[in-house]
């Protein structure tokens, strides 16, 4: 059983592709295929196969008509999967793609390469399966966000996403090193009204740590201390109700964006240049 099919119930509720997403990691793809449409992508971990779907309608847009293989281990997550005429959905992991050498052009892995236990082996496999193909990762290093009002509150929480998540640093010199390729690094900032609302996406509307729902959405709160949190809940609650909050963050009200440590990294086709 993977981690998901523990907590991937109602995933849907707050997790949807955010479209501004979809377009940089499209743009990113096409950048690292050399210009090219590729003919087919796989998508590892797609979890529901929301930016899957969404590469897929992303790429038609742009005139190509590239096929997306969605690979998700947990089966509670591919129950949830929306039918769509472009895009296959396969149960298998990062480590055991169940594709043969060289199925597609392009790889993507959006805000899920930090749950694969063998992440060498896994980059090899997607390597193999892209044919030594692009591959562009979306990631979180909350050690590379700003200081906001999470780490303040929620210290068991930021404690617990540095802790399951490899320094940017070093994740780019293991794919350096795997795939035997440089890799290209890019900083998005996250709009207040983003709609894949992972842990820090939830910058501008701190009340959504508040709903049990939201907190069984996302990983980062697996693991974490129950006392603790309660207590840090009963904090951020209190002072949402009594204004304190408000005060202690009068800027946050009126910021349009925050790094909150998203970042693409591009590994691009060992033959696009």
């Amino acid at each position: 059983m993977t981690l998901y099919d523990e907590i991937g119930q109602g995933y849907t509720n707050h997790r949807q592709a955010d479209s501004r997403l979809v377009d940089a990691i499209f743009a990113a793809v096409m950048r690292g295929a050399g210009g090219t449409h590729p003919a087919t992508l796989v998508d590892v971990g797609a979890g529901t196969g929301n930016y899957s779907r969404a590469l897929a309608d992303r790429c038609s847009r742009a005139g190509g008509d590239s096929r997306v293989i969605a690979i998700e281990p947990s089966r509670r997550m591919l129950e949830q999967c929306i039918a769509h005429p472009r895009v296959d959905y396969l149960q298998g992991d990062a480590a055991h793609i169940p594709l043969v050498d060289a199925a597609a052009q392009a790889a993507t892995c959006v805000l899920a390469i930090h749950h694969v236990s063998d992440l060498v082996a896994g980059l090899r496999e997607i390597d193999r399966v892209t044919g030594g193909g692009c591959l562009v990762i979306a990631y979180v290093d909350p050690r590379e966000a700003e200081d906001h009002w999470l780490r303040q509150y929620f210290p068991e929480v930021e404690a617990n996403n540095s802790g399951r998540v490899l320094p940017i640093a070093k994740l780019r010199g293991i794919l350096e090193r795997a795939l035997g390729r440089p890799v290209l690094q890019e900083a998005l900032l996250l709009p207040r009204d983003y709609t894949d609302l992972f842990c820090g996406a939830a910058w501008g509307r701190p009340e959504l740590f508040l709903d049990p729902t939201y907190r069984a959405s996302s990983s980062s709160f697996v693991g974490v201390d129950s006392l603790e949190l309660e207590a840090s809940l009963a904090r951020l609650r209190r002072d949402l109700a009594n204004g304190s909050f408000a005060t202690r963050y009068p800027s946050l009200a009126t910021r349009a964006a925050m790094d909150v440590g998203l970042r693409l990294l591009t590994v691009c086709s060992a033959t696009s240049g």
